[in-house]
């Protein structure tokens, strides 16, 4: 159909299937470089902690416990598979919990795709599948 043929109605109608769009395209571009900033912040994130648990184990060991010898090194070796995954559960923990408070501190329900929302919000389950559905 020719742009001068169409009614009013029409020319509205596709105006606002072209800001509906442009909308889309900027939530889906912002998600996803919400989400890379996002996942490079956990992965610092985990890495820290990871750390402080493995110097506080160490120090703990060597400083107040005065283990040392065969004993520090097989109890170390025991503890660092433990540091490395309790660092991850306590790293996915704080993200998760750090990333719905930025969406809410700033206000970035109405800048982010639906499924990134969900995944984050405390919604319930009716409502995470109705906001999904449409």
């Amino acid at each position: 159909m020719i742009e001068e043929e169409m009614t009013p109605y029409e020319q509205a109608e596709k105006e606002r299937e072209k800001k509906a769009k442009i909308e889309y395209r900027k939530k889906k571009q912002f998600s996803a470089i919400f989400m890379t900033v996002a996942c490079i912040v956990e992965i610092i994130e985990t890495l820290i902690i990871m750390l402080l648990l493995l110097v506080g184990v160490a120090f703990l060991f060597t400083k107040v416990i005065h283990i040392e010898g065969k004993v520090y090194d097989t109890i170390m070796t025991i503890f660092m598979i433990l540091v490395f995954f309790g660092g991850l559960a306590l790293g996915f923990f704080i993200y998760k919990k750090l990333v719905t408070f930025v969406i809410k501190k700033f206000k970035l329900e109405d800048k982010l795709m639906e499924d990134v929302l969900v995944h984050y919000t405390k919604e319930p389950k009716e409502k995470r599948e109705q906001r999904l559905k449409r």
